[in-house]
């Protein structure tokens, strides 16, 4: 999410007589439907993947998982399924978006790992014989445009 600083009185007021013709409940109603009023300013971003801290917390994970590239002589077989659910609800319009879908891949994610977590002694032996692996993976932020899953599947 941006931040800017508008100095222009005109520019404000334009943005505001937009918020305010659209964005505001009319007739005491408890919520705005469509059309709405939004505004794109066309200012570059790279959200969140100059963080430092984020940087320092993406890279943390890289010593769970061997890189692609690495100094061996024999090359690297074992494969990875990733299992992820996002866990972020955010919805730009919350009563149009309130963020059910994050809240159900959640749930099966959970599902999931329980029933593996229930039969772990064959999902053990068929991971070592099979040199398959399961990661599982749950990633918060991504509605903010963070590096979570994007940077974590690389």
């Amino acid at each position: 999410m941006q931040i800017l600083y508008l100095f222009n009185k005109t520019h404000i007021d334009a943005i505001k007589k937009c918020h305010d013709l659209f964005n505001v409940p009319k007739d005491r109603a408890p919520f705005v439907s469509f059309p709405l009023c939004a505004a794109s300013f066309g200012v570059f971003s790279t959200a969140a993947v100059i963080d430092v801290v984020l940087l320092s917390v993406s890279v943390l994970w890289l010593t769970y998982i061997p890189p692609k590239v690495y100094n061996a002589t024999a090359p690297h077989t074992a494969r990875y399924l990733m299992l992820c659910a996002r866990t972020d609800s955010f919805g730009i319009i919350p009563e149009i978006s309130p963020g059910e879908v994050s809240v159900l891949t959640v749930i099966a994610l959970l599902a999931t790992t329980r029933t593996i977590g229930q039969h772990l002694n064959g999902f053990e032996r068929a991971a070592n014989k099979s040199a398959r692996h399961i990661i599982i993976a749950f990633f918060h932020g991504e509605s903010f445009d963070y590096i979570g899953s994007s940077d974590a599947v690389i």
